[in-house]
């Protein structure tokens, strides 16, 4: 059930993303947290149709949860840097899933399936947090940028692997427009 709706929705999803931005990413991380807590609800009153309906739930923010990933970093990231930035989010991802594939099943043996799930809705929780950061950093990065301009600069974001920022801002002045 979680990959059927994934067929079509990141079509819907992203036109979404373009349309509301960063915020997209705190909603479908709460559809994702929200699916979990129901499959974990499933799991623990042990009910086939609750867990499917979680995962169906799960689904909805899942791939689209991804397809936000992939704006922001497009946005955050420039040239060669872009690559890199994507691969580190795919390798990290992966060690989430191989990291779950080792402690989920000693969770489960030790305490219980339900108690593995309620980990995950925990880790859930924890996207849905730093999803808000995020979104706090772009909007104080964009009101900053927005303030820059209307201040008479014109402004580029860029994010190099030597600055420890998200994002950092290159003013130019309309003299040394020549040189970039």
């Amino acid at each position: 059930f979680y990959s059927i709706p994934n067929v079509i929705l990141p079509l819907f999803g992203g036109r979404f993303v373009d349309r509301i931005g960063p915020v997209s990413c705190i909603l479908f991380s709460s559809l994702v947290l929200i699916g979990q807590i129901v499959f974990s609800f499933g799991a623990m009153y042990k009910s086939w149709p609750i867990m499917l309906l979680g995962r169906a739930i799960y689904g909805l923010g899942g791939e689209n949860m991804g397809v936000a990933n992939s704006c922001l970093i497009a946005k955050w990231f420039a040239g060669s840097e872009l690559a890199l930035s994507f691969g580190v989010t795919m390798s990290v991802a992966r060690l989430g899933s191989v990291v779950n594939n080792i402690v989920s099943p000693k969770m489960a043996n030790a305490e219980g399936t339900a108690s593995a799930c309620w980990l995950g809705a925990i880790l859930n929780f924890l996207s849905v947090i730093m999803s808000i950061y995020i979104w706090m950093v772009e909007k104080r990065v964009s009101r900053k940028i927005y303030n820059q301009q209307q201040s008479g600069y014109s402004c580029r974001t860029v994010v190099t692997s030597s600055n420890s920022s998200l994002a950092a801002s290159f003013l130019e002045d309309d003299n040394l427009s020549g040189y970039y």
